[in-house]
């Protein structure tokens, strides 16, 4: 989890050639430095055949008292997401690999 915080495209082809997921839970950030930050990211794990080890997050959360923290909120991997991804040059299927048929096999134990 929040390996985007170590944003070295080496380090994430290591935790999948050990056999683990990756995890990038800060998807949607609202820091547009970040956000690009955290697409060119996942173009690196695109490009390096990694995206069946990638888990995209967008780690929100609600505090009482506070406003919500986690920028773009609840939607965005359902929503927006898609089009930064197609921005970056990502593919409709790649994107489902990445928003569905991963997570599915990661909930499921399957890796």
């Amino acid at each position: 989890g929040h390996s985007q915080s170590h944003p070295y495209h080496e380090y994430h082809a290591e935790i999948v050639r050990r056999g683990a997921f990756v995890a990038f839970d800060g998807m949607g950030n609202v820091n547009e430095f970040d956000h690009q930050q955290h697409l060119s990211l996942i173009k690196q794990m695109v490009d390096g055949g990694l995206i069946d080890h990638l888990l995209l997050g967008h780690d929100v959360c609600f505090r009482p008292h506070f406003v919500a923290y986690g920028g773009k909120g609840y939607g965005y991997i359902a929503s927006t997401l898609k089009e930064d991804l197609q921005g970056i040059g990502v593919t409709e299927d790649q994107s489902l690999q990445m928003t569905v048929d991963t997570p599915r096999r990661a909930l499921s134990g399957d890796n």
